[in-house]
């Protein structure tokens, strides 16, 4: 029979799901809103933003458009690129 999942634990399966949600000011967004948000605040072009993580600009693009996911490793490079900004 299936366990109950805290609520938490629900929130950390959702990660690396389709869609990965960032709540900010009770607003939920795309993983790619997220994408150009943070490239955005930090002043760059898609080409610039391309450059920093390693991928095409079209990658960058397709992403802020929820086309499909970024890899697993264009991901840990996103996070560290938000890490590094803000």
């Amino acid at each position: 029979m299936g366990e109950k999942v805290k609520m938490s634990e629900k929130k950390e399966l959702l990660l690396g799901v389709e869609t990965i949600l960032q709540v900010k000011d009770e607003q939920c967004e795309t993983y790619g809103a997220f994408i150009k948000r943070i490239r955005k605040e930090a002043r760059l072009t898609q080409e610039e933003f391309a450059l920093w993580i390693g991928v095409d600009k079209s990658s960058v693009c397709a992403w802020e458009n929820d086309k499909y996911l970024p890899s697993f490793a264009s991901r840990m490079a996103i996070e560290d690129f938000a890490k590094s900004r803000f």
